[in-house]
């Protein structure tokens, strides 16, 4: 006897719901067991010697257009502050249920997982246009794209919420809030549906944007980008903020595109003061030895590891169904948004090579610069995906959703968890709460806190300071490990 439609559909709902929350509860725990990470301490406890200390002195860089001084980070306040406050304020607060050491993990994974949810919810969102998460057609698009966010297995290749916390503060945490600040453009544009802003939401709109522009090495290029290419659609299209189009129930208005100007106003703004920024080596590499640099970097993550390709391949492949099959009005506006991504990712990709070089990053493009990218894909994946899904009058339809459940299970089965690091450094620091010497020699052959083995006994300061503030040791104390 067959099952009724509703009873199905019934069960792909519960399904869904579940997968989900073994997601995120998955998530949460990869999250937990991986090592704390590196330029943690110098972020949080920075001192007058060593580390931030002269970025969290001068919030909006006015000190740098004074007097022409460099020094680290000037236009990335708000990520050296939020990281801060956080770290510092978090784990004391958990501490009132668990241990120091477990608070530290704890608090970082929290972190981790709240940022990831969210990233997912305004992807499903933008895709769906479904506010409510136990909608079907949310949970549907949220299931998509859930996957795709790796904590190890592809990570470090299309990776969007980093192992290491601090790079999160810089990364993924202004990429998110900029996401929330182009829901209402995302909504018109996706969904003719305009999202009226106004009163005090102007407000918070205008000081969430100044927040965002001094948060990052990234949103200051992507905001500039984004602004010349909507201005470029608007001239092309002959169309003046406040114009009603009439072949498009939606209209851009004047308050968005005055919102628009401020938060490029205050992208160039942030842009020339970062070029006092002392941590920008131009001077290693010539310009044109950067860019030649770049195919290097972009063959590494392909070629490397299976992620980007097949997220590539995914994204072909339903371009290519839409465009034969369903030239719609939905087909062809997800066709318009793959070019518009494309144009994006171009100009982003060249212009990465003026913002400097890191000795940490020769071939300048990485999992983590290209992270905007990244998004844009997953969103590409996601809403042609989710459109061809809802398509009945698909052909092959089960063949496509045996595909997709096939990219699902690879992402998911790629995403496996190594506690060996997380064990390793633990272990390295209970052996410090429980040592009684002033230097302490530690064999776990593992970072602490870093990103590579701690040598030399005095470049553990800041590291051991923060260890304090964290009440996992009681008194001053420096280590070292033995470096073969």
């Amino acid at each position: 006897m067959k099952s009724s439609p509703k009873r199905k559909n019934r069960w792909i709902y519960f399904f869904l719901i579940l997968f989900l929350l073994v997601d995120f509860s998955y998530s949460f725990y990869q999250h937990y067991h991986l090592p704390i990470g590196g330029d943690i301490a110098q972020i949080v406890v920075p001192s007058p010697e060593k580390g931030y200390y002269e970025v969290l002195k001068n919030p909006l860089g006015f000190k740098v257009l004074a007097t022409g001084e460099r020094h680290s980070n000037p236009n990335r306040f708000f990520s050296h502050w939020a990281a801060s406050k956080y770290l510092l304020f978090v784990p004391l607060m958990l501490q009132t249920f668990v241990s120091p050491i477990t608070s530290v993990y704890l608090s970082i994974a929290l972190f981790k997982i709240l940022l990831q949810v969210l990233l997912i919810y305004l992807l499903a969102l933008s895709i769906s246009d479904r506010k409510n998460p136990l909608d079907f057609d949310f949970l549907l698009a949220a299931c998509i794209v859930a996957p795709l966010f790796q904590t190890l297995g592809f990570n470090r290749f299309m990776g969007i919420i980093d192992q290491s916390i601090i790079y999160n503060f810089f990364y993924a945490l202004p990429s998110t809030l900029l996401l929330v600040l182009a829901l209402p453009y995302a909504l018109l544009i996706f969904h003719c549906r305009e999202i009226k802003i106004k009163g005090r939401e102007v407000i918070v709109w205008m000081l969430v944007a100044l927040t965002l522009t001094l948060s990052g090495p990234l949103i200051p290029g992507i905001v500039l980008i984004i602004f010349v290419i909507i201005h470029y659609v608007l001239i092309r299209n002959r169309l003046t903020p406040g114009f009603i189009r009439l072949t498009s129930p939606y209209r851009f208005s004047s308050v968005h595109y005055w919102l628009l100007i401020w938060i490029s106003a205050l992208s160039m703004y942030s842009l020339y003061i970062g070029q006092f920024n002392i941590l920008n080596q131009t001077d290693v590499l010539s310009l044109v030895q950067r860019y030649a640099r770049m195919p290097f970097g972009l063959y590494e993550l392909v070629s490397t590891k299976l992620g980007l390709p097949i997220l590539i391949l995914a994204i072909i492949l339903n371009l290519l169904f839409i465009r034969r099959h369903f030239l719609g009005r939905g087909g062809s506006q997800i066709l318009s948004t793959a070019k518009w991504i494309m144009l994006f990712s171009t100009i982003y990709l060249m212009l990465l090579p003026l913002g400097g070089y890191r000795v940490y990053r020769p071939n300048l493009i990485r999992y983590d610069t290209i992270l905007p990218i990244v998004i844009c894909m997953i969103f590409l994946y996601g809403i042609s995906t989710y459109f061809l899904v809802k398509k009945r009058e698909l052909k092959f339809r089960r063949s496509y959703f045996a595909w997709v459940m096939a990219v699902t299970l690879i992402f998911t089965n790629a995403d496996q968890l190594n506690t060996t690091q997380f064990v390793c450094e633990r272990d390295a620091l209970k052996s410090l709460e429980m040592s009684e010497e002033k230097i302490v020699r530690l064999t776990n052959p593992c970072p602490i806190m870093e990103f590579r083995l701690v040598a030399d006994p005095y470049h553990s300061d800041l590291k051991a300071g923060l260890l304090r503030r964290w009440n996992i040791i009681d008194r001053d104390l420096l280590f070292y490990q033995d470096v073969e």
